[in-house]
């Protein structure tokens, strides 16, 4: 058993900024698995301080197919500076490192 296949929520849904709505991927983690959080190179408290700090990074499995091809998905992602457990993904159809 892979639990990557049905992985639990990031963040939680239901907070602000996460839920899927409707036509979205997903109801756990977007229909993905996380793999990497990367620091987002053009993010600048200064200079963009409304770009995401950090890139949600996963990949996305058809659990019926082992031999299928994956997807990734690369997400903007914050953390709360005051609570590190509070994490925000938003999904997008598509996304730039600048907005």
């Amino acid at each position: 058993w892979l639990v990557g296949w049905d992985p639990p929520p990031i963040p939680e849904p239901g907070q602000h900024g996460n839920r899927r709505a409707d036509g979205q991927p997903g109801e756990w983690a977007f229909g993905s698995q996380s793999t990497f959080i990367l620091p987002n190179p053009l993010f600048d408290e200064v200079l963009h301080p409304t770009l995401a700090p950090f890139i949600y990074m996963a990949d996305r499995w058809t659990p019926d197919d082992l031999y299928s091809m994956g997807t990734y998905v690369w997400l903007p992602l914050w953390i709360d500076p005051k609570n590190a457990s509070r994490v925000r993904v938003e999904w997008h159809d598509s996304w730039r490192l600048d907005n």
